[in-house]
């Protein structure tokens, strides 16, 4: 059994963390050569890997979605940078699936198509590698994301094979996702984690063209296992300034 922990215990050492943080926060600062901050917005082209029954599910295909923020870029040396960001960032996916059977001599087709929004806030830690302060720069970092909403849109349509093929059966739903870590009642657990890939070109004047890749590393079902798993992933395009020293 786990040793009991008191709410003032918590309290101290979060207290502790905090401290530390602005501890290394202020001497990252104090070692900066160059402060820069500024907006960052673009889009997101994102699916989820997932894993059912011990199979994977490859009929995944990547969704849109906004990507809205700034970063902070904090100069270490004349070519490295530190670069915090702050993000609302959409993620998800849509599936598709198709059916053909037959019924009493008629065939029919039936689909299925899945529709996934999950809205995250997201707060990446890059390492940035640049030749100098105008020019292609190279990035990479982890991040760490927390789900604020999000939503599920089904739909089943059967069509007649024969004949017109007209549609003589159509469902729909459509359902706000829920977030936490009850297996009975949530649908995606509240918090995400992965690692970030970036490579842009910055002017002399401070704006930026970035891609990025983003890769999950946390399984994001509740209770879910190595047969039972979702975790993130996608590219993504934005732009931004910088502004500063």
């Amino acid at each position: 059994m786990a040793p009991f922990v008191s709410p003032k215990q918590k309290n101290g050492t979060m207290k502790k963390l905090i401290f530390l943080f602005g501890l290394g926060f202020a001497a990252i600062n104090a070692k900066a050569q160059h402060i820069l901050i500024g907006p960052e917005v673009g889009v997101n082209f994102t699916s989820l890997r997932t894993v059912y029954n011990g199979y994977d599910d490859n009929s995944n295909q990547p969704k849109a979605g906004l990507k809205i923020g700034g970063v902070i870029d904090l100069g270490l040396t004349r070519h490295l940078s530190l670069q915090p960001g702050l993000y609302y960032s959409m993620k998800g996916g849509k599936w598709s699936y198709t059916d053909n059977y037959v019924t009493g001599g008629v065939a029919y087709r039936a689909k299925e198509e899945e529709d996934l929004r999950i809205n995250y806030i997201e707060i990446p830690v890059n390492l940035q590698f640049r030749p100098g302060y105008g020019g292609f720069f190279i990035g990479a970092g982890p991040y760490i994301a927390f789900a604020v909403g999000g939503h599920d849109d089904y739909t089943r349509t059967v069509h007649l094979r024969n004949g017109n093929g007209g549609v003589i059966d159509e469902e729909s739903d459509n359902t706000s996702l829920k977030f936490g870590n009850n297996t009975a009642t949530d649908d995606f657990k509240g918090t995400d984690a992965g690692l970030n890939f970036n490579l842009g070109f910055m002017s002399r004047r401070g704006f930026f063209l970035r891609g990025n890749l983003g890769v999950g590393l946390a399984n994001i079902i509740p209770g879910g296992d190595e047969d039972y798993s979702a975790s993130t992933w996608g590219v993504g395009l934005s732009m931004g300034v910088l502004f500063g020293r």
